[in-house]
């Protein structure tokens, strides 16, 4: 078992940040290739020609590369999630068009005899899931990945495979609540299964958030039974732990990248028309890969504490332009990394609260503030507030009352 892996849904609200960063990226890459450096070369002529032998690596630099080697061993025995992950897609494409239309509307009331069929026809594909949550590894078989990797099949993929888990979810709270929880938790399995890019990083705070806004629609029906799923939902030590391989992933893309560009042979038609020197780009890649690393404890700083940091990271990239778009690029995904750990806590809270333990409730506190969580009444139950803002409104997370036996 591999245990590494293991507000309101938001659906339709991934963040991209990652695809924003190599947008940024290539995008500044393209014009500084359009302009002439400062002695008057025209664009497509590098501005060092000076053969480039790449600088040396300090043992931090080196201790890190070891580390992002390890996420990737290539040698595997077992149970390859990746495999399941891959027929429980194939089976989702053999759903008729209305069946994935259904998939595609959790919260409308169709007919009850099409929902209970498709109900009985997603099984097999949850079982792939749920066996894919206790497989001995994930490898996504995709090679060294660099900028321009396409991840689009492997995201679509990942869509899918969250609407099948959070419909069929919603539809099973309604006679096995635990168990409900039970496959959301697998569903979170998937996406820190995807955490080997920010790509896959924004997928996992996505299928986080949308499993979490759909157990405290249910809160009140859920068992202690279900308590183990739960605390594997909110671990901020799996959280934090995705948010690292994300990173390291993108450094890992980066390094590739670079490896690529300081050889002539191996540049793509594009990268030759740069103007930029590889010694430039490797100082970008060292800046960023350094800013990586702080991040995975600094993101869980309060809120302006972290702001203030990240404002002087910025601003130390002021002589490296490409450090500073890429950088920016991050910020969504960041931002959404901290929305996804208060969420974290609310849910426990909000358990708590629902049932009826206020002392227990008043002991779990927003991570931004150190403080128990702002309660307020709704007219079907309550909600929780918190000052960390996610696209310019508070994060929330909404329980409803326990239905009526």
């Amino acid at each position: 078992m591999h245990e590494a892996r293991a507000t309101n849904p938001w659906r339709g609200r991934l963040a991209l940040g990652a695809t924003l960063l190599l947008a940024f990226l290539l995008i500044a890459m393209v014009q500084f290739a359009r302009r002439t450096d400062s002695a008057g070369a025209k664009a497509g002529t590098p501005d060092s020609a000076a053969p480039y032998s790449p600088p040396p690596e300090s043992a931090a630099e080196q201790a890190r590369r070891a580390a992002i080697a390890a996420l990737r061993p290539l040698n595997h025995h077992g149970v390859n999630a990746a495999d399941l992950y891959a027929d429980a897609s194939a089976l989702y494409a053999a759903l008729t068009p209305e069946e994935k239309d259904i998939l595609g509307h959790p919260h409308d009331n169709g007919d009850p005899d099409a929902a209970a069929a498709l109900y009985a026809k997603l099984q097999p594909i949850m079982d792939l899931l749920r066996r894919a949550r206790d497989a001995d590894y994930v490898d996504w078989n995709m090679g060294p990945l660099t900028l321009g990797t396409n991840m689009n099949s492997r995201i679509d993929q990942g869509r899918a495979l969250e609407q099948v888990a959070l419909w069929e979810s919603g539809y099973r709270f309604q006679s096995d609540p635990d168990g409900a929880v039970s496959d959301l938790a697998a569903l979170v399995v998937l996406g820190h299964d995807e955490c080997d890019t920010m790509i896959g990083l924004s997928l996992e705070n996505s299928f986080r958030t949308d499993a979490i806004g759909l157990i405290a629609q249910n809160a009140g029906s859920i068992s202690s039974a279900a308590e183990t799923d739960i605390d594997y939902i909110v671990s901020q030590a799996v959280a934090q732990e995705g948010f690292q391989a994300g990173m390291n992933g993108e450094v890992s893309e980066l390094q590739a990248y670079l490896t690529q560009y300081s050889n002539p042979a191996t540049r793509s038609p594009m990268d030759a028309n740069y103007t930029i020197s590889p010694q430039k780009v490797a100082s970008t890649v060292n800046l960023i890969a350094q800013t990586d690393q702080a991040l995975e404890t600094a993101n869980l700083e309060p809120q302006a504490q972290f702001q203030q940091w990240w404002d002087q990271q910025i601003g130390a990239t002021a002589s490296l332009p490409l450090a500073t778009a890429a950088l920016k690029g991050q910020e969504e995904v960041i931002s959404r990394e901290q929305a996804s750990l208060v969420e974290n806590a609310m849910l426990a809270a909000g358990i708590a609260l629902e049932q009826g333990d206020l002392a227990q409730f008043q002991s779990i506190v927003d991570p931004s503030t150190g403080q128990p969580f702002t309660c307020t009444q709704t007219a079907t139950g309550f909600q929780l507030v918190s000052p960390v803002q996610y696209k310019g409104d508070p994060v929330t997370l909404t329980f409803d009352n326990p239905a009526a036996q």
